[in-house]
């Protein structure tokens, strides 16, 4: 068996059979050499769109969820920094395992968790400018007299609400004034849940 090298630069291979007396000339298919090399040497039409397909998709996720990922704590409502402040000041409470407060400072316009000596343990700030229209008050609700929990429950204004290291709080509603929207928001004195919320 002899091999000859052709013009095109492909290799041909020369045989004799004995038995016929013929000599043979194998030559390489063209058309099976070329479908080979575009199976490996690129991406075919599907691929390519199913490609830009996951790329618009994830594009899509990406932009709708863009205030969510950049935001920051000016772009969060009011209501979601006030759930995050109580849930702080129960987890200051059971850490340091002592009575802490929860206040609002109009001057920071910040939502403060203070320890028993007055040390500011976390701050979150409201998002607005001290000069703003907005106004936030805490109210504890006072026990039900008599057996029945009916009628409407008395409040008291409140500078603080009290958390204690075994997590529970003043019974108390945080009353917010955003400029021509009033909102109340109950919480549930034994966990973070709101159990109420009413805007007027």
């Amino acid at each position: 068996m002899a091999a000859t090298t052709l013009a095109t630069g492909k290799t041909a291979t020369k045989s004799f059979d004995a038995k016929e007396g013929k000599q043979s000339v194998n030559v390489p298919d063209p058309k099976v050499e070329n479908t080979a090399h575009s199976k490996t040497g690129g991406f075919s039409l599907i691929e390519i769109i199913i490609a830009i397909a996951l790329l618009a998709l994830v594009t899509g996720l990406f932009v709708t969820n863009m205030p969510g990922l950049t935001g920051g704590i000016g772009n969060r409502p009011l209501e979601d920094i006030l759930q995050k402040s109580v849930r702080d000041a129960r987890y200051q409470a059971a850490l340091n395992k002592e009575r802490v407060s929860l206040s609002f400072d109009a001057e920071q316009s910040a939502f403060l968790v203070l320890s028993e000596a007055g040390e500011i343990l976390t701050s979150r700030e409201s998002g607005y400018d001290s000069g703003d229209n907005i106004s936030i008050a805490f109210e504890q609700l006072l026990p039900y007299e008599g057996l029945r929990n009916s009628g409407t429950q008395e409040r008291v204004e409140i500078p603080l609400v009290h958390f204690h290291p075994d997590r529970s709080s003043t019974p108390f509603i945080a009353t917010l004034n955003i400029e021509n929207t009033r909102s109340e928001h109950r919480f549930d004195p034994f966990s973070d849940l709101e159990i109420k919320s009413e805007e007027r």
